[in-house]
């Protein structure tokens, strides 16, 4: 082939490739209008049958299946609610000392008033448990508290 006819040939190639695209633009742009009979035709109206929606669930695996390890996620534990105990309201006391004379005798003032206590006596629903001459051991209820002497 010559030089020539190959530029013919190349030249035919893209004249034929421009012509295509001219004519889809042109195409593209012009206005087909429906003829009347197109425009008023009514179709009838056939709905498509649905087909009823495989349902399916997901079972929770426990096992990887490409390592063969098993997964088990434990339940966080709770831990159990505790109960706050109701708090006791202790009168006020104050511990004034022992009476000299050897005896097991205690100076303790309860709610303002002041009461002569010896081991386990009760007064003003405060029961004596032990006592040093520095401190006494008091129970309220069912709750102890040390007080020690106020000079």
């Amino acid at each position: 082939m010559s030089k020539q006819m190959k530029t013919y040939l190349l030249l035919a190639t893209v004249l034929i490739i421009w012509g295509i695209i001219i004519y889809r633009f042109v195409d593209a742009f012009s206005s087909d209008e429906p003829s009347e009979n197109e425009a008023f035709k009514v179709s009838s109206f056939e709905p498509t049958n649905v087909k009823s929606i495989d349902t399916f669930s997901i079972a929770k695996l426990e096992r990887d299946p490409f390592l063969g390890k098993t997964y088990v996620k434990h339940a966080p534990k709770k831990s159990p609610v505790k109960k706050s105990k109701p708090e006791i309201r202790w009168p006020n006391i104050v511990y004034r000392g022992l009476v000299s004379g050897g005896s097991n005798i205690f100076v303790i003032d309860v709610g303002g008033q002041q009461f002569l206590f010896s081991p386990n006596d009760t007064n003003a629903e405060v029961t004596l448990v032990r006592g040093r001459p520095d401190q006494v051991v008091l129970q309220f209820g069912k709750e102890r508290k040390t007080f020690s002497i106020v000079e």
